[in-house]
């Protein structure tokens, strides 16, 4: 069964169980899937017809059942005192900032959640650890020019904008890859020169 910790947080998405520091919570249904799709796209501006498509499948449904379930997850956030945060970002949507994500396979037989996992548990497998802690050492033409994008309002901080970068980056990367391997293909076609 897969659990997801979350910063200060453990949710268990099958079991719509949500854990912060030896407080437990039941989410219902619909507000769990709310904060998987949270999690999945932690840091992003998402919209509520992103929110409307994953949640509810894409049925028609009304702001205010939108605005309920967000009502639901920011106080089952607080029941739990968990250091994570829904915000409204005007004319944009909603927006998750959680302080560190891993993702592991929780093989306990036990649903319940609380705390740490211990060593005497069943194994975790640690697959995806990322935090959110970087230095970088930037020029002050470079940290200007972040200050210039945060103040356009496209980005919340400097964070979504080195998001932003990287995410640039690697679709370059990857349209370079492909361009390369391309190429590659092409001279294998050649024929050889009679020199």
């Amino acid at each position: 069964m897969q659990m997801i910790r979350v910063g200060d947080i453990e949710f268990q998405p099958a079991l719509f169980q949500l854990a912060c520091r030896n407080r437990q919570t039941h989410l219902e249904p619909k507000v769990s899937r709310l904060l998987e799709f949270f999690i999945a796209h932690r840091g992003e501006v998402v919209s509520h017809e992103q929110l409307v498509d994953f949640v509810w499948d894409g049925r028609v449904i009304t702001d205010d059942a939108i605005r309920g379930c967000l009502s639901k997850l920011r106080k089952a956030l607080q029941t739990i005192d968990a250091r994570a945060e829904i915000q409204t970002v005007p004319k944009g949507g909603y927006r998750a900032c959680f302080e560190h994500i891993s993702f592991k396979e929780n093989t306990t037989q036990s649903p319940e959640i609380v705390g740490d996992p211990s060593p005497t548990d069943a194994p975790d497998i640690e697959r995806v650890n990322i935090t959110s802690e970087c230095t970088l050492q930037l020029t002050e033409h470079q940290l200007a020019f972040i200050a210039s994008l945060v103040d356009t309002g496209k980005y919340f901080d400097a964070c979504d904008v080195v998001r932003e970068a990287l995410r640039l980056l690697e679709k370059k990367t990857g349209a370079e890859q492909a361009q390369l391997n391309a190429f590659k293909l092409a001279l294998g076609r050649v024929e050889p020169s009679g020199d």
